[in-house]
């Protein structure tokens, strides 16, 4: 109970943080624009210049370092590469046979860090951002889907042929970086939960492919995960059945 206490705690966090990202870029706006008043005052003072000339000559010395800052917050996941605007999810399909799998995030907050996503010990993607990726070619059967950031997130996952599951997952306040919880949740939540204009769907680069997971790390994730299904936790997971192909 304690832990589902926690989980629930930290998800109520994650929503009052992610309405604090949408204030974020007001926030922004609100000091760029004292920063200009207060440089435009200082060299109006200092060389009696024009105000308009010193106010474009602020703005000038400003840009480059708000556009490095956008460039950042919309920088691509780490060993991946954009396919796609705008996916819609509903329409991911499963190779003939095989099982597909949709990973998505779908805030900003704790945007600057990269999620690594592994099905047992192999690397299949990354998120950062609000980002997803689809990986369709998963054979059936148990695996485990394991997230690595600050720590290690597990969930187990019986993929069946011609069936599509669905994983979003949340940041949370880590000790030094975003930890994250994973979900298993329905088309309809993860498609409302990304908005209208779909996701930004990324594929792995495979110039830039990253490493596996490593034994120790498994082991520590599975290990980890059974004794938590144990004590009553992840029936997201235990209880979670994949969506037939329409």
């Amino acid at each position: 109970m304690a832990r589902e206490k926690l989980r629930q705690l930290n998800m109520a966090v994650w929503r009052s943080l992610k309405l604090s990202g949408r204030l974020f870029y007001w926030a922004l706006e609100k000091v760029v624009f004292i920063i200009l008043a207060r440089l435009k005052k200082i060299s109006n003072k200092e060389s009696g210049m024009d105000q308009s000339k010193n106010c474009r000559y602020g703005c000038s010395k400003l840009m480059l370092p708000l556009l490095m800052l956008m460039l950042v917050t919309a920088c691509s996941p780490a060993h991946m590469t954009k396919k796609q605007d705008g996916l819609n999810i509903l329409t991911v399909k499963p190779d003939p046979g095989k099982a597909a799998l949709v990973v998505a995030r779908t805030t900003s907050f704790g945007g600057a860090i990269n999620f690594f996503n592994y099905l047992d010990h192999r690397f299949i993607g990354v998120t950062r951002g609000k980002s997803c990726f689809v990986k369709t070619d998963i054979e059936p059967g148990l695996q485990y889907l394991i997230t690595r950031t600050e720590s290690l997130e597990t969930g187990k996952i019986l993929f069946e042929p011609d069936k599509v599951y669905y994983v979003q997952e949340s940041p949370r306040i880590g000790w030094v970086v975003a930890r994250v919880t994973l979900s298993p949740v329905s088309p309809l939540h993860l498609s409302e939960e990304i908005g209208e204009g779909g996701c930004s769907w990324y594929v792995i680069d495979e110039n830039d492919r990253a490493e596996d997971l490593t034994d120790h790390e498994y082991i520590e994730a599975v290990t980890d995960y059974e004794r938590e299904v144990t004590e009553g936790y992840h029936k997201e997971f235990t209880e979670y059945v994949g969506f037939p192909v329409k």
